[in-house]
């Protein structure tokens, strides 16, 4: 029987995944592959084409979230969102994402859960975020469907590590 909700460890998120990512708002839309180490000291992703191409390289520490480009560009902020937003032209869930990913919400802001009878989270509400969760596999997250105001996003992951 997968974990419950509560059996997830409460700590910083830690952990290294290899997946797919849609976002589609609209007037704008990526599908790519991602590639996301996330630690005590902060977190790196990968974003490349379906092709495996990079597009860009996120980092994001306790100070601040850079986004690298291919050619070496690079834009800075303190709220990771907001940079995005700049930069991609949407806003994307990045600071409570880390959570999600694993199946649970963001614990310094307010939040709603709703597990399904087998006690695996069915869905949760948080920053104006509907998360939706459609697969597990091997007790985790699988595939995640994230929906705000015209915004959704797909995530599936491949493969999940240390």
């Amino acid at each position: 029987m997968p974990p419950a909700l509560e059996a997830i460890p409460r700590g910083l998120p830690s952990f290294v995944l290899d997946g797919r990512i849609g976002v589609q708002d609209g007037e704008h839309s990526f599908f790519g592959n991602l590639h996301w180490r996330a630690g005590k000291d902060g977190d790196e992703l990968m974003l490349a084409t379906p092709l495996g191409q990079g597009v860009a390289r996120i980092t994001r520490a306790a100070d601040a979230t850079v986004l690298q480009w291919p050619d070496g560009r690079s834009e800075a902020a303190a709220d990771p969102e907001d940079l995005l937003e700049k930069v991609l032209g949407f806003r994307f869930p990045l600071a409570g994402l880390d959570y999600w990913v694993e199946g649970r919400l963001d614990p310094r802001r307010p939040g709603v859960a709703e597990k399904a009878r087998d006690g695996r989270l069915d869905r949760l509400s948080q920053d104006g975020w509907e998360v939706d969760y459609l697969a597990y596999s091997d007790g985790r997250p699988a595939k995640l469907r994230l929906r705000r105001k015209g915004i959704e996003v797909t995530l599936i992951v491949d493969r999940w590590g240390g």
